[in-house]
């Protein structure tokens, strides 16, 4: 921890540097670097996040949205929004994702989709819209990053067009689906268990956007995979909660939120390839490269299931199958094995 930050902590805590106890963490996908300082019996976790690349202004605001909305999210404790520090409470070290197996993922799961369902009731004034924008460019890293950098092919006119193609049909689906607060990152190494009841982090990046953005993040997490039975039977409990919850109607389809589901889902998978492809090349995170090949499995189902409704999603799966999957197959990390 830089010494400008370490003082900063104690003069927010009202005490001496030397009296506190600091140890990095481990940081996410971002710029933020994360530490964990102790002083007495009181824990903290500190953010140092450049100002060129993060907002904390951001971070706060979604915050205090989040906890008016009766969502578990840590308290602020101190920021400086010129430096980039904040302080904020300490929820411990227990994600999410080591603490599900069989036989608990159906209660951790219910207690995250109702996360969900009370965050869709956040104020979502003045958030960014998810709009046709910011969805093509995120698909946009899909072809640069992975199909081009990462795999080494070429793509020419024909397949540039399929995939123009492709991600307007899953913008259109996205922007027609209802509309409501998105975390944007809600999966299982940004969910805890503290004090026996689920909290979210890293939900700076929020947005008003599509209504299954988050359950396909929770869902179909990149972090681990469950059948697909179990998944539908997961997203029709949120289905009905949504309903009870007025954020759709009554009458609302469920064949209809399951097609919304898949497509949103194709969308995200697409994307986080770009996404782990660019975190290795270019920020040298190569872990997440092993995380490739469940996003893919994912991305081959999700076209599948939509083929009969869209027809481009058919012909994406089949050009993928055909052209990327035997270069996936030359690569070290197709395995997945770590």
């Amino acid at each position: 921890m830089k010494k400008t930050l370490l003082q900063w902590c104690a003069q927010t805590l009202g005490c001496e540097a030397h009296t506190l106890t600091v140890t990095p963490l481990s940081g996410d996908a971002g710029f933020r670097r994360y530490f964990r300082i102790q002083h007495a019996s009181q824990s903290f976790i500190v953010a140092d996040a450049p100002v060129e690349h993060i907002d904390n202004h951001a971070f706060v605001d979604i915050a205090q949205r989040l906890a008016s909305a009766g969502v578990n999210v840590p308290s602020i404790v101190g920021v400086d929004f010129e430096q980039g520090f904040l302080i904020q409470q300490d929820f411990g070290d227990d994600l999410l994702l080591g603490l599900l197996n069989d036989s608990t993922v159906d209660e951790h799961y219910a207690s995250a989709l109702a996360m969900i369902v009370r965050m869709q009731g956040a104020n979502c004034d003045g958030l960014p819209d998810y709009d046709a924008d910011l969805l093509q460019r995120e698909m946009a890293l899909f072809p640069t990053w992975f199909v081009e950098t990462l795999l080494g092919l070429s793509l020419d006119d024909n397949e540039q067009t399929l995939l123009n193609n492709v991600f307007q049909c899953l913008t259109v689906a996205a922007m027609q689906q209802p509309q409501a607060f998105v975390h944007r990152d809600f999966h299982s190494r940004n969910i805890l268990l503290h004090k026996d009841e689920l909290a979210t982090i890293d939900f700076q990046d929020a947005v008003r956007g599509p209504i299954t953005y988050d359950a396909v993040s929770l869902l179909k997490d990149c972090y681990i995979q469950w059948p697909c039975e179990r998944v539908e039977q997961w997203l029709e409990d949120f289905h009905a909660a949504l309903i009870d919850a007025n954020i759709i109607s009554d009458e609302a389809d469920f064949a209809q939120t399951l097609r919304d589901f898949h497509a949103m889902g194709l969308q995200r998978h697409i994307k986080v390839l770009g996404i782990f492809a660019r975190l290795s090349l270019r920020d040298g995170k190569h872990g997440y490269l092993l995380d490739l090949p469940m996003v893919i499995d994912y991305t081959l189902q999700a076209a599948a299931l939509l083929a009969n409704d869209y027809a481009i999603l058919g012909e994406f799966k089949s050009w993928f199958e055909a052209r990327l999957c035997p270069q996936i197959k030359q690569q070290e990390w197709s395995n997945g094995k770590r």
